[in-house]
């Protein structure tokens, strides 16, 4: 409805020349939105008077100076204009909270992406830091209904995912007179976050977007993101071990959550940006910070520790015992062996799984299983990814 490109795009294509378009654009009328209410004509109406006079006048021409093939053209994006128009204000009335965001135009989109390559000049913007079209659909969303809602890093795709697997699933909706019919919606794709590069591309991702949809800067998110990542290989104070990609997360969410609140009812696409405000206050708040304090580092050994009562080992993953008085006896029978520097659990008492750390586990993708929690069994560890890509020596 309000973009310039869109309507530049589709006016050359019914045939109105590049001269005329200049000269619409000089007076405003430059959008779906500004054209469609030109004049008090109404299409299908039977005296269309009113809009050729309007449309002389904002040409800056003489009555009849226009040919047949010209008005027609006109007629025709008069006519698309006053229904897209129509059709606008009609999803606002009857939109759902659970429906699809509204895709904005190619032209349009091609056109922020330009712009935002052109202004984040020293940002080398490919298909793998470029945020996904309905990424960007999303914060557009946001900024046109001026409130914003979280968007987690795992829901924050890049074009070439988008791109690889794109794919839809049918399903059955209502539709706005009662009726049931049968649609197809994209599916619902993810992307990885397990690691320190995914995770911060998904968020920057996440910032592209936002200065896409014109609602904030990309600099002043980045700042906030570099500023938590640094953290990440900062000594931590001795008893305590540094900070995770998990409480990363949640201080994205706590932030973003605060932001929502703070902007609330302001018109985002003003300037300066009331997004930008809030996220430069709320980022040193108390409630963020507190995500990102080092956590105690455990120093007890495998043997003292006991898992809860209702966590009980398989016979397969018992960890093994020694005889210290008898100079260290056999195995138990089904135990099996504990590396040096591991435990067998976490330490809040949760067991781990050993296959997922030998990376034989058969739900090795997941977060856990029967065996016990998929993360890594080095002592002071315990992070997301088998004993075999931990860093610590």
């Amino acid at each position: 409805m309000d973009s310039q490109a869109a309507f530049a795009e589709r006016a050359k294509q019914v045939g109105i020349t590049q001269d005329h378009i200049d000269l619409l654009t000089a007076k405003n009328l430059d959008t779906y939105g500004a054209f469609a209410f030109i004049s008090s004509f109404q299409p299908g109406g039977t005296d269309e008077s009113p809009f050729v006079r309007a449309l002389h006048a904002a040409l800056g021409l003489a009555a009849n100076t226009l040919n047949e093939g010209q008005l027609a053209s006109f007629r025709r994006l008069y006519f698309e204009s006053h229904t897209l128009a129509m059709g606008d204000l009609r999803s606002r009335l009857e939109r759902r909270d659970n429906e699809e965001p509204r895709k904005i135009p190619m032209a349009e989109r091609a056109q922020r992406l330009e712009a935002l390559r052109t202004q984040l000049s020293g940002v080398t913007i490919d298909v793998q830091l470029e945020p996904a079209h309905r990424l960007v659909d999303m914060a557009v969303q946001q900024v046109e209904e001026n409130s914003l809602r979280y968007i987690a890093p795992k829901d924050c795709l890049s074009r070439s995912s988008e791109l690889l697997n794109h794919k839809h699933e049918s399903a059955l909706e209502f539709s706005n007179d009662g009726t049931l019919k049968l649609t197809k919606r994209q599916k619902e794709l993810q992307t990885d976050i397990q690691g320190d590069l995914k995770l911060r591309m998904a968020l920057q991702r996440h910032a592209l977007a936002y200065q896409m949809a014109g609602a904030s800067d990309f600099k002043v998110q980045d700042k906030i993101i570099s500023s938590w990542f640094s953290l990440l290989t900062k000594e931590p104070v001795s008893g305590y071990r540094a900070i995770s990609l998990q409480q990363i997360i949640l201080a994205d969410q706590e932030l973003w959550l605060l932001a929502a609140q703070e902007v609330r009812g302001k018109v985002m696409s003003s300037t300066p940006k009331p997004l930008d405000e809030a996220l430069i206050k709320l980022a040193d708040s108390t409630e963020v910070k507190y995500h990102l304090l080092p956590l105690p580092s455990s120093s007890k050994k495998a043997h003292d520790e006991q898992p809860s009562k209702k966590q009980k080992f398989k016979p397969d993953d018992r960890p093994s015992h020694t005889n210290d008085k008898g100079g260290g006896k056999g195995k138990k029978k089904g135990a099996v062996s504990l590396p040096k520097g591991c435990v067998a659990v976490t330490p809040a008492g949760l067991r781990i799984c050993f296959q997922y750390n030998r990376k034989r586990c058969n739900n090795q993708s997941n977060d856990k299983c029967n065996r016990g929690l998929h993360v890594c069994w080095k002592e002071g560890c315990h992070k997301k990814h088998p004993a075999g890509d931990c860093e610590m020596q």
